[in-house]
């Protein structure tokens, strides 16, 4: 339940943090997070751009280079504009808006041209033609004969100058001017344009940090008056309305629990127009402009331009040349002229599509990064890391599918970055954290075996834990015993305190006898121990690492006495010298965590692991320092054994013959393999019964320092030939 409680924590930490992360970005407007927004929403309308309509298409009168070389230089006599409009109210145009700024008189105007010159006959002239109707009256009287909307320029730097409005603005709600973007002051048009056009609207742009346009204002704000955009301003005077609404925060249809959110929505005519806060219109681009425009120089040609091109449209006239300075990039388009986003903003409101970010988007983003981060972490914690990974990034993918679903469905602009973004950082956060939760099992196994089994085993468990196969398996063991001689009585004088010293400095030298041949420590059995070889992992030559151990542990005998001469005394160890009994044998066991829920330690058990303790007390008994079972002698191969009888272990049905290991064959000299021969013949002459003695002076003519060695495993042959092999110890019996 601990160990639960800890995951569910950690788990709950590692989405914490991403998801707070990700959720300030969502929550609080920013540039990183609205650039990164502005990308993908970009990317998006490349994918799928707003489909045109042509039955609501608005046509651009464009003042384009070719323009410019049929019919002269910028900017031309404002009766030409007057002509333009003349034609287009001919051709039966539903509105007219001129994205120009006319602010000063036409300086081709004869009575400016007057004005300028110095008395004489050319100024008499001159001032005789001014008796004429101005350029500028005349495209006044245009203006007046259609539907027509000019434009004007707003600032910070023109005090004033706003001209009166076309149209009443109604406010619902909290005031507009307090979310819209505000200047000072207008550059308007003249005053007898202005009084002859029927509206009058801003040709601000507001682009991005990157100078891109995504976002056109419909209102602004300029010396505490609302001012309409020119896109917004032709709607109305396209459908003849007197006046535009405006609908934002805490008006009846909107419940902002007293916050003052922004602008919602605004109305011209019967047109309701979403927006965002600030009362802007994020443009669904269609790209491409071909079809819509028509170049200025044909419209002035009346064998070019059919009534069925310009009936019932809103026409925008407005300079696309390039040198002409009104060039825009959008998310479509690197550069395109100023009236063709006009024109864009205009045919996307008329088609009924939108892009909007609602105000209850941010807060669904903010439910799906605390959402998406949650269950990201809870993928990683129950599932193997690469299946977390496929699983999460399906995860991230279904949050861009749906967003794109939303983009191209409803129009509704559903950011997937941030969520992303919390997702992913989560699936990093938990693998880092389950890599430092495997890391620390792995140091956590790394010291629990490090007492047991060699280092490199160790390291090799932490590497691939699931090596270790817990809860039991059967396997082939070599199993090793081993006893220090006399310990008990020894202890006698000892205090506990030295006894814990000398076992301490004992085992040390032992254990480290063991691990260096790749052997597992089981247990410490007061002056003796356990171990065994090929588990936890596989050790292919078990057998022959068993006798290895067993042979360094012999070594270890001079360090044994030196810390029981310093607990003891070197006189009470001079009597009886320090020996160690060990026992061998290999065989099947079963090795795995055995004990309780509580405690268990890991272990073996199994008829190998009883054969391999019965063996080490022979030592005593035959008076050799490594007793073996027939077993080791097959599986251990490059050893020298000498046979040393044939038993039957208590508890077991068959007979096991037994061997003294005495070293490494390349290291014991010619002299050994004489005495083995006599051994072996006086070993069988024991057996059968043919004789009851003399094989110590029989052997040792063969090799006296090998007979010497084994004096007391002829001795016991003697006796037991003598009692006609009856008197067993307990722990064997005779094999008939």
């Amino acid at each position: 339940m601990a160990r639960k409680l800890a995951d569910m924590i950690a788990a709950l930490a590692s989405a914490a943090i991403p998801a707070a992360v990700a959720g300030l970005f969502v929550l609080a407007p920013s540039s990183v997070s609205d650039g990164l927004r502005d990308l993908v929403f970009d990317a998006y309308q490349r994918v799928e751009p707003r489909q045109r309509d042509p039955s609501r298409e608005v046509r651009v009168i464009d003042v384009d280079d070719e323009s410019l070389r049929r019919l002269g230089q910028w900017p031309w006599p404002r009766h030409r504009l007057a002509a333009m409009l003349d034609r287009l109210s001919e051709l039966g145009a539903a509105a007219v808006a001129i994205d120009v700024i006319l602010s000063e008189p036409d300086r081709t105007s004869p009575e400016e041209i007057a004005a300028s010159l110095p008395p004489g006959p050319d100024r008499d002239r001159i001032v005789k033609a001014a008796g004429e109707k101005s350029h500028d009256l005349v495209l006044a009287q245009s203006l007046r004969r259609l539907p027509s909307v000019l434009g004007l320029a707003l600032s910070d730097d023109a005090v004033g100058g706003v001209p009166s409005a076309k149209a009443g603005v109604a406010e619902l709600g909290d005031p507009a001017s307090a979310f819209v973007p505000r200047f000072r002051g207008a550059v308007p048009p003249l005053s007898q344009l202005a009084e002859a056009a029927t509206g009058i609207g801003a040709v601000n742009w507001r682009p991005d940090r990157d100078q891109v346009i995504r976002r056109v204002p419909l209102l602004f704000s300029a010396g505490g008056r609302l001012v309409p955009s020119l896109a917004l301003e032709t709607l109305r005077v396209a459908q003849a309305s007197p006046s535009l609404a405006v609908r934002s925060s805490n008006a009846n249809a909107v419940a902002a629990f007293g916050q003052q959110s922004g602008i919602e929505a605004v109305r011209a005519g019967g047109l309701i127009i979403p927006a965002d806060p600030d009362g802007a219109v994020r443009v669904h681009f269609s790209g491409g402009h071909r079809s819509r425009t028509i170049p200025a120089w044909r419209l002035l040609d009346p064998a070019l331009v059919s009534r069925e091109a310009i009936e019932g449209r809103i026409v925008l006239i407005g300079a696309g040349a390039s040198a002409l300075g009104d060039i825009r990039a959008t998310p479509l388009d690197g550069s395109v002229a100023g009236i063709h986003i006009h024109a864009e903003l205009l045919e996307q409101v008329l088609s009924g599509e939108v892009l909007v970010r609602p105000d209850y988007v941010r807060g669904l983003e903010l439910v799906i990064v605390v959402i998406g981060c949650f269950v990201t972490a809870g993928l990683v914690r129950s599932l193997r890391p690469l299946t977390a990974a496929a699983a999460s990034l399906v995860l991230v993918g279904a949050v861009w599918a749906s967003s794109w679903l939303a983009f191209s469905h409803a129009g509704v602009l559903l950011d997937p970055v941030f969520p992303s973004a919390g997702m992913l950082a989560t699936l990093l956060a938990a693998t880092v954290g389950g890599h430092r939760r495997t890391e620390n099992e792995r140091q956590r196994i790394r010291d629990a075996f490090a007492k047991y089994v060699a280092p490199e085993i160790v390291e090799a468990i932490a590497q691939d834990p699931s090596a270790l196969r817990l809860g039991g398996e059967t396997k082939p063991l070599s199993i090793l015993f081993c006893d220090l001689r006399g310990f008990t009585s020894r202890s006698e004088s000892m205090s506990a305190e030295s006894v814990i010293r000398f076992l301490n400095g004992m085992h040390t030298p032992l254990t480290d006898a063991v691990l260096a041949e790749r052997g597992t420590i089981d247990k410490y059995i007061g002056d003796g121990l356990m171990a065994f070889w090929n588990a936890p992992l596989d050790v292919p030559d078990h057998a022959v690492k068993a006798c290895a151990a067993a042979l360094r542990m012999q070594d270890c005998l001079p360090q044994i006495a030196a810390a029981l001469h310093a607990e003891i005394g070197e006189a009470a160890c001079d009597d009886d010298p320090v020996t160690l009994g060990i026992g061998l044998h290999t065989g099947m066991a079963c090795v795995g965590n055995m004990g309780s829920a509580l405690r268990f330690d890991y272990s073996i058990v199994g008829d190998a692991v009883n054969t391999a303790a019965r063996l080490e007390p022979l030592t005593k008994r035959y008076g050799v320092p490594i007793v073996v079972s027939e077993e080791i002698v097959e599986a251990a191969k490059g050893f020298a054994f000498v046979p040393l009888d044939v038993l039957r272990l208590k508890g077991q049905a068959r007979a096991t013959r037994i061997y003294a290991l005495v070293g490494e064959t390349n290291t014991l000299g010619n002299a050994f393999a004489g005495f083995l021969a006599a051994h072996e013949r006086a070993l069988q002459a024991a057996l059968t019964g043919r004789e009851t003695g003399g094989w110590l002076e029989r052997v040792a003519s063969a090799s006296p320092k090998w007979a010497e060695r084994f004096r007391q495993t002829y001795a016991v042959w003697e006796t037991q030939a003598k009692s006609g092999w009856e008197d067993q110890p307990d722990d064997v019996e005779r094999v008939a």
